[in-house]
């Protein structure tokens, strides 16, 4: 007949770990990251909005506080990223 041996082992509430400390701060740094990816998303798709309405680069710059060069960039940017997308989407659908 086997005898079952048991270890005590130390019980440190999970909060007080070191591994869940570095976790739940890894966590914080990424929720702030998207935070203000989310801003500066919901910022650059109100620039798109504007300049649809045909605003001046100057005038959405204006609204934002931004000069007209960061405007044109941030379109600039956007159409890009676009193009990125669909490219991809397209080699993805032949392989």
């Amino acid at each position: 007949m086997k005898i079952k041996t048991f270890r005590i082992i130390d019980r440190t509430s999970l909060a007080e770990s070191k591994s869940f400390k570095v976790q739940y701060k890894l966590l914080k740094t990424k929720e702030k990251a998207l935070e203000k990816d989310l801003k500066k998303t919901k910022m650059y798709m109100k620039v798109f909005k504007l300049r649809s309405e045909l605003k001046t680069l100057e005038e959405v710059g204006k609204e934002f506080k931004i000069s007209r060069e960061r405007v044109r960039q941030i379109i600039n940017g956007y159409h890009l990223d676009l193009k990125k997308q669909r490219l991809k989407k397209k080699l993805n659908k032949t392989t």
